[in-house]
């Protein structure tokens, strides 16, 4: 009877873990990115079928620009990762042309930020990213030394400072890490 009990608990301790929400075990392949109201389809064109879709990750309205977020290489537990942001104008099409004029590269910054835990992660660094030829891209930063240094729920926060380093406007994106 105490073997079959056993069994039981084993059983459903498996199922449990298997079953309902993120298992602190199995490591799932699902989209990490929690959308942001409008932010996910504004400034989209879908009569426009060239080049891939960006999405409005990070909406600055005073300056009127969306940022799109895209993965070069994603961090794991051992390594930072690297992601793009690319900027553009709300007003174009951001599948077409990127449009933002170059600011400094230091005036563009990324925090990481896990709010239930009430601490960030180390520093990430931003920089305009460089074309093949050596030249700036026009509207693209490089945010290198991404690290999440647990699983749960991040935020990914740019923020744009004037030349003082005073934060003229933030927008963030939930980020769900699984580890």
């Amino acid at each position: 009877m105490r073997l079959v009990l056993v069994v039981v608990a084993m059983v459903f301790s498996v199922l449990a873990v298997v079953s309902c929400g993120v298992s602190p075990i199995l490591h799932h392949e699902s989209p990490n990115r929690e959308p942001q109201g409008e932010a996910d389809s504004e400034g989209q064109d879908s009569s426009d079928s060239a080049g891939p879709r960006l999405s409005c990750d990070f909406s600055f309205p005073s300056q009127n620009l969306c940022a799109s977020l895209s993965w070069v290489k994603k961090s794991t537990a051992e390594e930072p990762g690297e992601f793009l942001l690319s900027f553009w104008n709300k007003e174009q099409n951001p599948n077409q042309t990127i449009v933002f004029s170059n600011p400094n590269a230091e005036r563009v910054f990324v925090k990481l930020w896990m709010p239930d835990m009430g601490h960030g992660s180390s520093p990430v660094t931003t920089a305009q990213a460089v074309e093949v030829n050596g030249s700036l891209k026009t509207g693209v930063f490089r945010s290198t030394g991404v690290f999440f240094i647990m699983g749960g729920k991040w935020e990914i926060i740019v923020q744009l400072k004037d030349s003082s380093g005073a934060v003229k406007e933030s927008s963030k994106l939930i980020y769900h890490v699984n580890q």
